[in-house]
């Protein structure tokens, strides 16, 4: 996983988390853009790292060519996972259903 620097990147995980879900469910950039600059949190983390300067459509460009698809990714395998756990202890159940009788 690469190392991310932008001002997205900086943002705390939770509110990150919350932009990637709002990616995924399509809402639009010039709306995401508003949200995130006007969240303290994001406002403070900008006048510390980035003078201030707010969060841009060319950060938000970048952040889903890369940090998003990131997540998108950990998502899926995330899921896949879960999926294999259930369907091995389905196995497993069958299993020892099976030696009992």
């Amino acid at each position: 996983m690469k190392t991310r620097i932008g001002k997205i990147a900086h943002i705390p995980r939770h509110l990150r988390e919350q932009l990637n879900i709002r990616l995924l469910t399509d809402s639009r950039g010039p709306e995401l853009m508003k949200w995130l600059n006007a969240l303290p949190e994001v406002q403070s983390m900008l006048a510390s790292f980035f003078n201030a300067s707010p969060v841009n459509r060319q950060n938000l460009t970048e952040w889903r060519h890369g940090g998003y698809e990131e997540w998108v990714r950990h998502q899926e395998r995330e899921l896949r996972i879960q999926r294999i756990a259930e369907e091995g202890a389905g196995l497993c159940h069958n299993i020892l259903c099976q030696g009992i009788s």
